[in-house]
């Protein structure tokens, strides 16, 4: 049952991160995905203080699926590709390097 928790709180996470996704930024820097993230952090750590014990359905739809599909560490680590690289596709071992750089040093 709780698949069903996370899979609903997932699709409205998602939808919720497209939707800010098309607010018009002109920089080469991530800015609303940087945002998105942080809104998300503050969310998660809401979500924990208010809902952590009392019902885990609850804490697996907001938390797991709701701030899961809205935080997109994928997203903002595809984001940083430098401008001049977003011609051509990275290959899988550079994709894998930029994740384990990012998650470093986040």
């Amino acid at each position: 049952m709780g698949f069903l928790f996370v899979a609903l709180g997932g699709a409205l996470g998602s939808v919720l991160r497209y939707t800010i996704s098309l607010i018009p930024c002109k920089t080469d820097f991530p800015f609303i995905t940087l945002i998105t993230n942080f809104i998300g952090a503050l969310a998660i750590g809401f979500v924990i203080g208010i809902v952590n014990e009392k019902s885990p359905n609850a804490l697996l739809f907001w938390k797991t699926g709701v701030c899961g599909g809205f935080t997109t560490f994928s997203t903002f680590v595809t984001a940083q590709q430098p401008p001049h690289q977003k011609q051509r596709k990275p290959s899988a071992k550079r994709r894998g390097l930029d994740y384990a750089k990012i998650l470093f040093f986040c």
